[in-house]
């Protein structure tokens, strides 16, 4: 049975992880690579959407080490997958990028996935 502390804090780490990918993809955008790796490196480390990126993606991580010592990882494990459920969400919602009805096929899998993987 997940309580609802837990339940609250995988979504906030899910909602984190999403939101993390969001941010590396607007950074990415903008670094050039026409230079060296080290250039690059650099640019990734000035950009405030690269590094609000790994920050939010730490969030999750740190999130995850505290659920894991009351839940089973074979239960907590496929929750994290609901973050392959709301990126796209958010890439639609703030990146104006399309979900093919194939996409929102495969969302609906992964969302019938987790909830026979919750109820279990």
């Amino acid at each position: 049975m997940i309580t609802p502390l837990q339940l609250f804090l995988v979504l906030v780490g899910v909602a984190f992880g999403a939101a993390g990918a969001v941010c590396l993809k607007v950074g990415a955008v903008g670094i050039e690579y026409r230079g060296s790796y080290l250039d690059a490196i650099w640019q990734m480390a000035l950009n405030p959407f690269v590094v609000g990126g790994f920050v939010l993606y730490v969030i999750p991580s740190l999130i995850w080490v505290v659920l894991l010592k009351s839940m089973p990882l074979s239960l907590l494990q496929p929750l994290l997958a609901m973050t392959y459920v709301v990126t796209p969400l958010m890439a639609m919602l703030f990146l104006s990028e399309p979900i093919s009805p194939v996409r929102w096929l495969g969302i609906a899998v992964i969302v019938v996935g987790v909830c026979i993987v919750a109820r279990s």
